[in-house]
């Protein structure tokens, strides 16, 4: 990029701003969310303030406090702390008298760096002009058409699908993957997991979202590279249920909430035929600053273009994932659509869903095996891959752990066992008769059966003293723990 002289250039921006912008979450650390909606690293022009708020970033994304040591260790271990140091964070604190205008300081920090931009561009754009003979050049009117954008007060933070780029952009840095967890999600995505109903999925996406959400090194054998708050988007369970899913995960991972994990029950998007949803749901995920958003179900989320079944209409599946992708490049998250599978064990529906997804991931459980399989159909972005993890219940608790060779000979448990186990975590001791209900997938018979099972196992008791006449009543025994 041929830019303008130094000494033009390097009067737009101003330094004790930017100081204060990195200051401000170190008096209030909550304000780090609102900042990081205006402005990015690499709109800071003093190098040593864009190092650091990176670095606050990441702390607020692994859910650690930020405060001068914590910021002095994450720039240390970025090997910045030499071009930071202590000096630097109190020139930082004393240029911050109060919090209430790190929004405001961003959005200056912001428009510098979009000035800056514009006189490079510019810059080009006359160099080019210059040498050019004859017909104006075609790359002219795209960087011309970009500084009319520019000039018409974009916010760093917006794209639009008709923002005209061009190949003077090439000399510029190429923006690294952004990866969550490696190898198997990065930001900018639209992912499908696809499984069989009732195989574990949303317990399995929220396992994920809990990993990703409270700063865990891994989840299932996975590096969790880049984490951060999560967001459910619930079409399927109800409030009451997501609630005990969730708060179940995160008894077995033996994680306090602090409000890291957010969701929806039932908003009914429209997210093609009705922009403003689109744009609600953008708001959602910058309020929760959300890394991973996860759909309960696709099938609730697609919309019918015509007569039949929405998920076989590849016309309506590609307005759906256009919409969606656009999302996640302007939230910089990415997107799970949970699915279902087909009779034959694949994908169901419209084959637009492997074409359009960046990631297509099928979800399996051998015969009636406590062991979930994830095996990747299509990757945009990774070598694929498959593994599988064991879904551990408890008393109240659920997590997955890494498949070993030692675990695949163990006991197996079946989907009516994990039903029955889930059930009494839920509702306590309970009859089978109960258990029953019209809420369950199973016949009265088949849970019995696999109560007996349980209580063979050492999964489950029976409370009362039976006997003749002696209606069972049955739960969790209170020993029983989770191998976390």
């Amino acid at each position: 990029m041929t830019a303008l002289p130094r000494d033009t250039r390097d009067t737009l921006y101003n330094g004790e701003v930017e100081h204060a912008v990195i200051g401000a979450p170190l008096i209030e650390p909550a304000v780090i969310a609102a900042i990081a909606k205006v402005v990015r690293p690499e709109d800071f022009y003093l190098e040593s303030c864009g190092w650091a708020f990176e670095a606050e970033l990441q702390l607020y994304r692994d859910g650690k406090a930020i405060d001068t040591l914590t910021l002095e260790a994450e720039l240390a271990q970025r090997d910045h702390w030499a071009g930071t140091g202590s000096v630097f964070l109190s020139d930082c604190i004393s240029a911050t008298p109060t919090a209430l205008h790190a929004v405001s300081h961003g959005e200056v920090v912001a428009d510098f760096s979009k000035r800056r931009r514009a006189l490079d561009l510019s810059g080009a754009l006359a160099k080019a002009a210059l040498s050019s003979n004859g017909t104006f050049p075609a790359e002219l009117a795209l960087t011309a058409a970009t500084l009319t954008k520019m000039s018409e007060g974009l916010k760093p933070s917006d794209k639009s699908r008709r923002v005209v780029h061009c190949d003077i952009e090439m000399l510029e840095p190429l923006k690294p993957l952004d990866e969550i967890v490696r190898g198997v999600l990065a930001a900018e995505q639209v992912n499908v997991w696809s499984g069989d109903g009732g195989i574990g999925k949303t317990y399995c996406a929220i396992d994920l979202c809990a990993a990703v959400a409270y700063g865990k090194t891994r989840w299932v054998d996975f590096d969790i590279v880049n984490g951060g708050p999560a967001l459910i988007v619930d079409e399927q369970s109800g409030h009451r249920r997501l609630v005990r899913r969730v708060k179940n995960v995160l008894v077995g991972h033996g994680i306090e909430p602090q409000g890291r994990i957010a969701w929806l029950t039932f908003p009914h998007y429209k997210l093609v035929s009705q922009p403003k949803d689109a744009d609600a749901l953008r708001e959602t995920i910058r309020a929760a600053n959300a890394r991973v958003v996860i759909f309960d179900s696709l099938l609730n989320v697609v919309e019918s273009t015509g007569t039949g079944n929405p998920e076989n209409d590849s016309v309506s599946m590609g307005d759906l994932f256009s919409v969606l992708r656009q999302v996640a490049c302007e939230c910089e998250c990415t997107i799970i659509l949970l699915h279902h599978v087909n009779r034959g064990g694949g994908y169901r529906g419209s084959t637009a869903i492997k074409d359009e997804s960046d990631g297509l991931v099928i979800l399996s459980r051998a015969g009636d095996s406590d062991v979930v399989r994830f095996k990747s159909e299509k990757l945009r972005d990774f070598e694929p891959f498959g593994f599988s993890a064991k879904l551990n219940f408890g008393s109240g608790t659920f997590n997955l752990s890494p498949m070993s060779v030692d675990d695949d000979k163990g006991e197996r448990l079946s989907k009516t066992m994990i039903y029955c186990l889930d059930f009494w975590a839920g509702h306590g001791d309970s009859k089978i008769k109960d258990m029953a209900g019209p809420d369950s997938p199973f016949k009265e018979a088949t849970i019995r059966s696999a109560v007996n099972d349980l209580v063979n196992m050492g999964r489950a008791v029976r409370r009362d003293s039976g006997g003749t006449g002696v209606i069972g009543t049955y739960g969790l025994p209170t020993q029983m723990t989770v191998t976390l």
